[in-house]
């Protein structure tokens, strides 16, 4: 008790002198609940939960001092189902007794798993709804809760966890946005063929003819506002028109182009790169003996990592006209440290040559990384997501005594999908720190990183809307297999091996 009375005199004071809008609330043993009665006149005037299942009824509807009832103040269910449920049924029957005129709306404690979120939400909407609304409190990553309980409605919600109704053989997805249509190419992995989807026809998928249909794995970019760019692991591509028959209307691409990059290493992605006008195509390839992964550029060979061993890959490039360059971001997965790495490289547009770089300015455990690139507000945004990547966010985690949330040891979670973000100059701000940090949750510098969903393959792009923020779409493969998962479980009925895009709110503010 000593020192949760430290505690409380610290955060007290620090709460009055830094004048923040924080409040604290028991729960658990610090309520004033029945052998708790001591507790009446700890920790004022922090106000507790009040579970039904737990707590005096009669707490429920009275707010006696001497009692300790009035320190009861915020309605807590736990996040049992139908038993949930249940006690919110008979609250609703006693309309929700004193707490229907608290400030704090209805509180359900620490649910995880998406159809626990869905359950609990439609169960909540079937009836009476409580004055202050529904709220619940989580030991998830925010990002994953804002995917786990999208609606759907439409492409234009900010939340997105969209899974295609009827493919289910994808393999590999790569998405873009080109000429206003979200494009999911991928691989069926029964034909073999090379197929496209979108969110905006998602009952029908298309698929290139044997002919021109790619080997695994692909890449894909857009070639230009209206033109799709597709390329292989030997370094043939074929540039598509996409066009759209009338408007919500199934996407066509119209063969426009196929050539090769013509490169004599394998390559692993690729990306197209215009300034001034001045295109050029940018190889993420297998640099062989000399080097594990490299970037070609206008003949230009930059080694990327000597040592890795590298079999996907991930390359974007966004050109900044005011200044003459182009900055390409590449990622690999390094088979050799099981780590996910990341490095820009700077271009510039009068000659055409590397002006800065590679510089590395990521390093995190993981796999399968996808990265995206978008100029705004006079700088670079980038984004990378990635598989099997650490789930510092669970109930168990962040509960643990022995070891601070951030100061674990990050490990490959299999199935769990990792997102980092932020702008080049924070990205360059955390590569150049002494020592270079391990990305976690709890960096202050500009790199927002975590966790947002389950499965495989993941492939990210981002864009500036017509409101001018920036934001981006996610496709990868839902899980094959319905496991537990401590940072949260999907939805295994809604997602479980179908084609899934992804989407929540950027929060990357300019450092």
């Amino acid at each position: 008790m000593a020192v949760l009375r430290q505690f409380f005199a610290a955060a007290t004071q620090t709460i009055f002198q830094a004048g923040v809008n924080v409040e604290f609330i028991l729960d658990g043993a610090l309520t004033p609940g029945y052998v708790r009665g001591c507790m009446r006149s700890e920790f004022q005037p922090w106000v507790s939960t009040w579970v039904p299942s737990r707590d005096p009824w009669e707490a429920g509807f009275s707010d006696d001092p001497a009692l300790g009832y009035d320190r009861f103040q915020v309605l807590d269910m736990q996040a049992e189902g139908l038993a949930a449920g249940l006690w919110v049924d008979i609250m609703r029957h006693f309309t929700y007794g004193k707490f229907s005129a608290d400030k704090y709306p209805l509180l359900v404690w620490e649910p995880s798993d998406q159809a626990d979120f869905a359950l609990l939400s439609s169960l909540y909407l079937a009836g009476r709804p409580h004055p202050r609304g529904l709220m619940f409190s989580i030991n998830i990553d925010p990002a994953r809760f804002e995917v786990f309980t999208a609606t759907d409605r439409d492409s234009s919600d900010t939340a997105w966890n969209f899974a295609f109704p009827s493919i289910v053989n994808a393999t590999q997805p790569h998405v873009v946005v080109v000429d206003g249509h979200t494009v999911v190419v991928y691989t069926d992995a029964q034909t073999g063929l090379t197929c496209w989807a979108t969110r905006e026809a998602p009952h029908r998928a298309e698929c290139l003819t044997e002919e021109l249909s790619l080997l695994p794995p692909l890449s894909v970019t857009a070639w230009d506002p209206a033109r799709l760019l597709i390329s292989d692991y030997a370094g043939r591509y074929c540039v598509f028109d996409v066009a759209a028959a009338h408007s919500g209307g199934p996407v066509r691409l119209a063969h426009a182009a196929y050539g090769t990059a013509g490169s004599s290493s394998a390559v692993i992605a690729t990306a197209r790169g215009c300034v001034f006008g001045a295109c050029a195509l940018v190889l993420l390839v297998d640099g062989g003996a000399s080097c594990g992964a490299a970037l070609r550029v206008n003949g230009q060979m930059a080694c990327l990592c000597e040592s890795c061993v590298v079999k996907r890959g991930s390359v974007a490039a966004a050109m900044d006209d005011a200044r003459g360059l182009l900055l390409v971001v590449a990622a690999v997965a390094d088979q050799a440290r099981g780590r996910v790495l990341a490095w820009t490289l700077r271009l510039d547009a009068s000659t055409g040559m590397v002006s800065e770089g590679p510089n590395l300015i990521a390093s995190t455990v993981g796999d399968t990384p996808s990265v995206s690139i978008v100029h705004h507000d006079r700088d670079f945004f980038i984004m990378i997501v990635h598989g099997d990547a650490f789930c510092w966010n669970s109930e168990e985690q962040n509960k643990q005594a022995t070891v601070a949330l951030c100061d674990q040891v990050p490990v490959r979670n299999a199935g769990v999908l990792g997102y980092s973000y932020g702008y080049l100059t924070d990205w360059l701000r955390h590569a150049t720190a002494i020592p270079a940090p391990e990305l976690t949750p709890c960096v202050a510098n500009g790199i927002v990183h975590g966790s947002y969903d389950s499965g495989t393959d993941p492939s990210v792009h981002a864009f500036v809307t017509d409101a001018g923020t920036v934001s981006f779409v996610e496709a990868h493969t839902g899980p094959t297999a319905d496991v537990p998962c401590k940072c949260g479980r999907p939805d295994f009925a809604k997602v479980g091996g179908r084609l899934v895009l992804d989407r929540f709110t950027v929060v990357a503010e300019r450092k």
